[in-house]
């Protein structure tokens, strides 16, 4: 049984480790400088999602499975016998647990909230490059067409023909 619970102890350890290993690669600091560049860091980040969700399950079912062992092995006489060792394994396996349930909480909470940035960051970009593409517009032939255009029309038929023209401008910005 001691040998069971060091064993699951280490177990606990490299998982922490791991977990944090994962955090550091979360948390990461990719400045995206353009739309595919923000793309591509948001996908990195969903790909990291799947070992968030993965990480703890089979230590967590082994320590579901150690206690389960303890606390329900028979002495010789067939009957359950919790002894004091076997009430303090199976403690200190529910508190590493809990522990490892815990930080696995906590990847799934900061990993949500960095997804939530790096969309908002991708937003971003992508008004940016919309912001761009209309100031390049209008450094070009955006400028020359509307700063000849100041007539409102003097008759209807003037105006319907300024609106078309309008609206074939307004077509040729988008």
């Amino acid at each position: 049984m001691m040998q069971n619970l060091e064993q699951f102890m280490n177990e606990v350890d490299v998982l922490l480790e791991q977990m944090l290993l994962l955090e550091q690669r979360m948390t990461k600091d990719y400045v995206a400088d353009d739309v595919e560049g923000a793309e591509q860091v948001l996908q990195y980040h969903c790909n990291l999602k799947e070992e968030v969700k993965m990480c703890p399950q089979g230590l967590l079912k082994k320590g579901r499975d150690l206690i389960s062992s303890i606390e329900q092995k028979p002495d010789d006489s067939g009957t359950s016998s919790m002894t004091p060792d076997k009430i303090n394994a199976s403690a200190t396996i529910r508190h590493l647990l809990e522990g490892v349930q815990r930080k696995h909480r906590q990847l799934e909470d900061m990993w949500s909230s960095h997804k939530s940035q790096m969309e908002q960051n991708l937003q971003l970009k992508v008004f940016e490059s919309s912001v761009y593409k209309v100031k390049s517009w209008l450094k070009g032939r955006g400028l020359e067409a509307l700063s000849n255009k100041q007539d409102i029309g003097d008759c209807c038929a003037a105006f319907e023909v300024l609106w078309q023209q309008h609206e074939k401008l307004e077509a040729k910005a988008q």
